[in-house]
């Protein structure tokens, strides 16, 4: 299940916006997926157990997660669509991964792509 394809995808969009950051000296080129804060405490609980397949593996994870921080905003949330880095690093680094990131913001922007399909479908 991908993200947008979740029952809480609905309910999650307006808390989404698309953030630019440099990496390495490459300003402007990476984007992430970063959240606002959620309305009640048990929306919040309910996104931080939500789960969908990696974009890489398609093992189960929790795309909402808590940013570890030692300055504000604490425990900020955020979208990962891959395994966490420090379990399968080789999951973020797979242009499969860049690839669902970008169709993601597409259709955050309004500008859905074509959703695959396949062949018995």
């Amino acid at each position: 299940m991908r993200l947008d394809d979740h029952p809480l995808w609905e309910p999650l969009r307006p808390f989404l916006y698309r953030q630019h950051y440099a990496k390495y000296g490459q300003v402007g080129t990476l984007f992430r997926i970063e959240m606002k804060e959620p309305t009640t405490r048990s929306f919040r609980s309910a996104l931080l157990d939500m789960q969908i397949h990696c974009a890489t593996c398609e093992r189960l994870i929790n795309p909402v997660r808590s940013r570890r921080s030692i300055r504000p905003p604490y425990g900020a949330l955020y979208i990962a669509l891959t395994c966490e880095q420090r379990g399968r690093i080789e999951c973020s680094r797979n242009p499969r991964a860049a690839a669902e990131i970008a169709r993601i913001l597409a259709v955050m922007s309004g500008h859905p792509t074509a959703k695959q399909v396949g062949l018995f479908e």
